[in-house]
């Protein structure tokens, strides 16, 4: 879908920038140039939305998705793309803005030409990318829930979020919600919550599995944060216990051993990122394992995981954004899950602010001298990215992120191959 965009908005600044002049008026017709969008989406929306709906088929072992069925052509009219105007009404109004800009700085019509490129080269770069992965994201969960609907076998769906560094908190709070296949969930409709969101849709088979309840009243989250926090000191002993085990393995490991979690910021998390869902919180009782060979995390990580009802997640820089790698383990005890974080110091050093207390002064010191570069940035890079928008600012800040902690990796794991 990029390669249509840019296509696209190629052939649109060849219309709209002979109309240009040293005034904010110029040829911009959205009824126009939405239609013309249309005709050039509608095949590949067409595409996606055939392609979804016989993989959900194929997935619950069925065949015969209808892609001529009433909602299927519904969302191809309306919401399927809806996107079509939207991106032009923001081309417009960037347009508008940098011809009046260039107007009140009396530059010459050459050289407001030359912001209304500029218009358009992000609009072939960041902006389509934005608009390629949300609509493809759209088109796809609706043709998977299509599926589901169609198969008469799927009762509801659940919400699935990717959990990163770039987690939203309202994509964070809909995790694991489940609804009836007919019914919205509690945000007024299914992913993508918004641009770039990569929340998915999971089919839920058994009736038994569809919550009735409305969402719970603070006085109802209190009652069961008690109860957590009741059993929260037998969580806390026995991660706590397990992490000191596996940390005396491996020379040169440290055990950070954190206090339970406050109770105002547990319940604020709950209302907030869990929709009143208490049973998503689990990282009341914490702690983190730093383990000095990075060899020996995925072994540890193992020994973690292989507890049953033990969830464990991985980071890979790869697939983040700001280029952190890490490991992170839901770990299931007598009393229910704990969360102990597990990464080599040079991680913990570039993510955390508390680096020192958590090293120590002389492996904090250590890291510090290998990498030759101050600790903790990587949480301020994470501030300033999740309070962004998607644009070039964003993606700058993305890359100064993914450069320091790739220099402090590689710099450490050097370090040790010596």
């Amino acid at each position: 879908m990029i390669i249509l965009l840019k296509a696209y908005f190629k052939k649109q600044e060849r219309r709209v920038l002979p109309t240009v002049k040293s005034e904010v008026n110029f040829d911009f017709n959205i009824a126009r140039e939405t239609t013309t969008a249309k005709m050039d989406f509608t095949p590949f929306i067409k595409d996606v939305v055939a392609k979804y709906g016989d993989d959900a088929f194929e997935f619950l072992g069925l065949t015969g998705f209808n892609n001529n069925a009433a909602n299927v052509r519904n969302f191809l009219k309306t919401d399927g793309l809806e996107f079509a105007k939207g991106i032009n009404k923001t081309t417009k109004t960037r347009i508008s803005n940098v011809i009046a800009d260039g107007v009140d700085a009396g530059e010459s019509i050459f050289q407001i030409k030359n912001r209304v490129r500029d218009v358009y080269k992000q609009a072939s770069s960041s902006r389509a990318m934005t608009i390629a992965r949300t609509e493809v994201s759209r088109a796809s969960t609706f043709a998977t829930v299509e599926g589901y609907k169609q198969s008469k076998v799927v009762k509801g769906k659940e919400w699935l979020t990717e959990f990163d560094e770039l987690t939203c908190s309202a994509c964070s709070s809909m995790h694991g919600e489940v609804v009836a296949i007919d019914k919205s969930f509690s945000v007024g409709g299914d992913p993508p919550l918004h641009p770039r969101c990569r929340c998915l849709v999971l089919s839920v088979l058994k009736e038994s599995d569809i919550p009735t309840s409305v969402k719970p009243s603070e006085g109802q989250i209190n009652k069961e944060l008690d109860k957590l926090y009741e059993k929260a000191p037998i969580v806390k002993k026995e991660i706590d216990k397990v992490a000191k085990s596996i940390g005396k393995r491996y020379k040169g490991s440290v055990v950070d051993i954190t206090g339970l979690k406050g109770r105002k910021r547990s319940l604020e998390k709950v209302i907030n990122e869990f929709n009143g869902n208490t049973s998503k919180l689990t990282d009341i009782a914490r702690n983190t394992l730093v383990i000095r060979d990075t060899r020996n995390i995925d072994k540890a990580f193992k020994i973690l995981t292989s507890k049953k009802g033990s969830i464990g997640r991985t980071f890979l820089a790869k697939n983040n954004s700001l280029g952190y790698s890490g490991r992170l383990i839901k770990y299931k005890t007598s009393a229910g899950l704990g969360e102990i974080q597990l990464n080599n110091p040079a991680m913990i050093y570039a993510k955390e602010i508390h680096a020192k207390r958590i090293l120590g002064d002389k492996l904090f010191n250590e890291v510090r001298k290998v990498v030759k570069l101050n600790p903790g940035k990587g949480h301020a890079f994470y501030e300033k990215a999740r309070n962004m928008n998607r644009g070039l600012a964003k993606r700058k800040i993305e890359k100064e992120s993914i450069k320091y902690y790739n220099i402090i990796r590689n710099r450490w794991n050097t370090h040790l191959a010596i």
